[in-house]
């Protein structure tokens, strides 16, 4: 690795700061409920695998040998 002198060293310690500065106020305004489903979606979602598991049921119950 080679020797930075004093100022690039220094210049180097403010772009890290800059960086990590940027890197923690896009993170403080990152919303929370952009990333998952809505209240809403997470119903819906919850009711399609029941009836998805409804479904499965009754077809293997219809289909078993008695």
């Amino acid at each position: 690795m080679t020797e930075l002198s004093p100022e690039d060293a220094l210049e180097v310690e403010a772009d890290r700061r800059r960086r990590v500065t940027a890197a923690f106020r896009l993170g403080s305004e990152a919303s929370p409920r952009a990333a998952g489903l809505s209240a809403r979606g997470q119903l819906a979602a919850g009711m399609a695998i029941a009836v998805a598991i409804a479904l499965i049921m009754a077809v293997v119950a219809l289909t078993r040998p008695h």
